[in-house]
C-alpha cells in the first residue's frame, strides 16, 4: 500500500488524497436500529450534532457545511493532539458518539471503520516525519478555530453527502493543509447519518 505521508520537505507534511470511503446509495437501515446510548435526535436546525450528527431531510451543502464548521475545527484540534502524542483516544470516544455504528442490518461502515484508519494514518504521519516537524505540526494543528477552517468543495448525490473542510497550520506550506471530510449516508426515514470521518 503506498505511503500516505511523505517526508517532510520544505516545511510542509505532503500527504497523498485519498478518495473518501465508498459511496453508498439508499441504506436499509431503521433510526431506531442505533445501538446503546447513540440516537438520532430531531432539531430545529438543519443540523443535530446531539448523538449520532444528522442532517434534515431538507438540508441544503451550505447550511450543513456552516453549521458543522465548529465541529471541523474541534476535529483539527484532535488530530493535531493525536499527531502530537500518537495517541488516538479522544477522536475514538468523538466517534463512538458521533458516527452511526455498524449492525448487522445495515450497510454503513460504522464508527470502527473511521478509527481504524485514523490510528493507521497518525502512525504513519509519526514514522514518516521526525518528532521535532510533528511535534510543531501537532501543535499548530491545535491553533484551528472557527473562522480559521475552510469550507471546501462538498457535494451530494443519491443517498449521500460529504462536507469538506480545510485548514492551513502556521509556519507549514499549502502541502501541510489538512483537509476533513464527513461522509453522511440516507436511511429509511429520509434523514442522513454520520456514517465516517476522514482525515487527508
Amino acid at each position: 500500500m503506498k505511503n500516505l505521508v511523505k517526508k517532510f520537505v520544505k516545511g510542509a507534511i505532503a500527504t497523498s488524497v485519498l478518495a473518501s470511503g465508498l459511496l453508498i446509495g439508499t441504506a436499509s437501515f431503521e433510526t431506531s436500529e442505533l445501538a446503546g446510548t447513540q440516537t438520532v435526535q430531531a432539531a430545529s436546525k438543519k443540523v443535530s450534532k446531539k448523538g449520532v450528527f444528522t442532517l434534515s431531510k431538507g438540508f441544503t451543502l451550505k447550511e450543513a457545511q456552516n453549521e458543522l464548521r465548529p465541529e471541523a475545527a474541534r476535529l483539527i484540534r484532535i488530530y493535531g493532539e493525536s499527531n502530537r502524542t500518537g495517541k488516538t483516544t479522544t477522536f475514538n470516544k468523538y466517534a463512538k458518539n458521533h458516527i452511526a455504528p455498524k449492525t448487522d442490518t445495515n450497510y454503513l461502515l460504522g464508527y470502527k471503520y473511521s478509527t481504524d484508519r485514523y490510528k493507521e494514518r497518525i502512525k504513519l504521519n509519526r514514522k514518516s516525519n521526525s518528532k521535532k516537524i510533528i511535534h510543531l505540526y501537532g501543535k499548530n494543528l491545535k491553533l484551528a478555530t472557527t473562522s480559521k477552517v475552510k469550507n471546501y468543495n462538498p457535494a451530494k448525490g443519491t443517498g449521500w453527502a460529504t462536507i469538506r473542510y480545510q485548514f492551513q497550520p502556521k509556519d507549514f506550506n499549502a502541502m501541510g493543509n489538512v483537509s476533513v471530510t464527513l461522509k453522511f449516508t440516507k436511511v429509511k426515514s429520509g434523514k442522513y447519518v454520520l456514517e465516517d470521518i476522514h482525515f487527508y
